[in-house]
């Protein structure tokens, strides 16, 4: 058990930040590949412990997740939280002014390289025989059409490609779920409602409309579910869209 880790790219962001406090607070050990070096004061404890490892990661940068993995081969991997979504150089553009240039960057840097990071994941784990939950955060807008109401009297709009990325993963989820079977290796996706990051106060009000209770959710409202997919107590789950919404799907 000592040497059981959960490993997060993106383990930085908003969502990483928040699964990596609540897994450490759970006495689980973490690994984190993320771009971002400045950690937070609170987890240089756990880093002088070796309970949590961080290590520089562009995601875009193939051979240096391959680097890690090496580094880490002494390690078992029980858990894999794929938090990463690379921006794009290219500004967002509504459909009817998208042009090949972006869209061909756009999808290699979100989708191509998804599939490689995946591909050099699974074959580490199936090297070593290792059990290990693989968690994909996925998006409402990968299981249903925006609502573009919510982005009127605003100068945010909801981009074809966030959409399309986020079907695909769904797609890519259930794929290695069933390419897998009996690796001991699950692939699930967490699909997620808008997460609060600043947004124009009209979008607010337009998005907390479409919701049950609270609209735009916190990044501490995604973890406690991660953690339970990456636990024994799901072993069973598979292939599947775990929902956290506030209703906004119904």
């Amino acid at each position: 058990m000592e040497n059981n880790y959960v490993l997060i790219t993106g383990g930085l962001g908003r969502v990483g930040m928040s699964l990596t406090n609540l897994l450490l607070q759970k006495n689980y050990k973490v690994i984190i590949f993320d771009l971002n070096k400045n950690i937070p004061s609170k987890f240089k404890k756990y880093i002088e412990s070796n309970t949590l490892i961080l290590k520089s990661f562009d995601c875009l940068n193939l051979n240096k997740f391959k680097s890690n993995l090496t580094d880490l081969k002494k390690l078992n991997i029980i858990g894999y939280v794929n938090c990463l979504y690379p921006k794009s150089k290219y500004k967002k553009r509504k459909f009817l002014h998208l042009n090949k240039k972006s869209l061909d960057h756009y999808f290699s840097i979100n989708l191509t390289n998804n599939i490689l990071i995946l591909q050099e994941l699974v074959n580490f784990l199936i090297k070593k025989k290792l059990s290990c939950s693989i968690i994909n955060i996925s998006s409402i807008q990968g299981i249903s059409a925006p609502k573009f109401e919510h982005y009127k009297g605003t100068k945010m709009i909801s981009s074809l490609e966030y959409t399309l990325i986020k079907h695909s993963l769904n797609g890519l989820t259930k794929y290695l779920a069933k390419f897998l079977t009996n690796k001991k290796i699950r692939f699930n996706n967490v699909v997620i409602g808008g997460i609060k990051n600043n947004q124009d106060k009209k979008f607010i009000s337009n998005y907390r409309k479409s919701c049950l209770s609270k609209g735009l959710l916190d990044a501490k409202d995604i973890s406690g579910t991660i953690e339970f997919l990456i636990s024994d107590s799901s072993n069973y789950i598979n292939g599947q869209n775990i929902i956290i919404d506030d209703g906004w799907s119904l």
